[in-house]
């Protein structure tokens, strides 16, 4: 981590270095012509887990939709489970586990703050935001920026 980068608060910088799709937000694209994504996808280098890409596919019916789902992964870089991430996913689950945490949050969080990545998603925006730690865009909140727009 550079000094400019210790000094600017996550919450600060902006999202040149990606986003972190999460699962809500990959299923609104297939299924919306007007999903944030599309907009997402043009802006900004694109990320997501190996977790939510697996929810994907487990609800894919059919190999037309897994085939879709598969063009979709195809512009995102899947994040696995690289132990550089096992340390933050341990210590996100520690730390909120008297709130609830379920460790699929833990690993999603986890992994975002171990890359410093904003989570996009509108389904767990306001309860990732809850566990704090993580900055977190909502849809609707990527659809109204402006492209020169910090958020």
């Amino acid at each position: 981590m550079t000094s400019t980068e210790q000094r600017i608060p996550a919450a600060s910088r902006p999202l040149t270095d990606g986003v972190l799709i999460e699962t809500d937000v990959l299923c609104d694209f297939l299924v919306a012509r007007n999903s944030c994504l599309r907009k997402v996808l043009g802006l900004y280098p694109c990320y997501t887990t190996v977790i939510n890409a697996s929810e994907l596919f487990a609800i894919g019916k059919d190999d037309a939709e897994r085939n879709a789902m598969m063009a979709l992964l195809s512009g995102i870089r899947v994040l696995g489970l690289h132990p550089k991430y096992a340390l933050k996913i341990g210590e996100i689950a520690r730390n909120n586990r008297a709130r609830g945490m379920k460790e699929r949050d833990a690993i999603v969080i986890g992994t975002a703050i171990a890359s410093r990545l904003p989570i996009v998603t509108e389904a767990w925006a306001e309860k990732y935001k809850g566990y704090g730690g993580v900055r977190v865009v909502s849809q609707s909140e990527m659809t109204n920026t402006r492209v020169n727009v910090q958020i």
